[in-house]
C-alpha cells in the first residue's frame, strides 16, 4: 500500500467511525422519541464493474481488499449487513451513515469499487419493520 492509499484508508476509517457515532446517536434519539423508521440507513446494490472477470464466480474475483474494508466498517458499526446475492453476481450492503453523500463516499473508498471490480449503487433505505417485528409508519 503506497502513501496515498494509506492516507485514504486512515481518512476512510476516521470518517466511518464519525459517521457511526453520529448515526447511532441519531437513531437512539429517534427511537427514544418514538419516531418512525430510522433515516440513517442506506442500501447498496453492488454489481459487476468493468474489472469484473466475466464467467468467473465471485469467489474467483479480486476481493481481498473489499473483504478487509467491509470488516473495518463492521468493526466501526457502519456496516450492518452484507453479502452476495444468490441469484446475481454482486451483493447487498446495508450501511449506517449520516447522509446519502457519506454513504456514497464510504462505497467509493471500497477497494473493489476503486479497482472497478464492483459498481455500488447507494439508496436511502427506510425499513418499516424493526428486528422486533414492530411496524413503523414511513415518514
Amino acid at each position: 500500500m503506497h502513501a496515498g492509499q494509506t492516507r485514504r484508508a486512515v481518512f476512510a476509517a476516521g470518517f466511518a467511525l464519525t459517521a457511526a457515532a453520529a448515526s447511532d446517536a441519531a437513531a437512539q434519539s429517534a427511537e427514544a422519541a418514538g419516531a418512525g423508521p430510522r433515516s440513517d440507513l442506506y442500501a447498496v446494490l453492488s454489481r459487476p464493474g468493468p474489472a469484473w472477470r466475466a464467467g468467473r464466480p465471485m469467489q474467483e474475483q479480486d476481493l481481498k481488499g473489499h473483504v478487509a474494508y467491509m470488516q473495518k466498517l463492521a468493526d466501526a458499526g457502519v456496516l450492518l449487513a452484507a453479502g452476495p446475492l444468490a441469484s446475481l453476481d454482486g451483493g447487498l450492503i446495508v450501511l449506517s451513515a449520516v447522509s446519502l453523500e457519506a454513504a456514497q463516499a464510504i462505497m467509493r473508498w471500497d477497494p473493489a469499487v476503486e479497482a472497478g471490480v464492483f459498481l455500488g449503487e447507494v439508496s436511502a433505505w427506510l425499513p418499516v419493520f424493526d428486528p422486533g417485528g414492530r411496524y413503523r409508519t414511513p415518514t
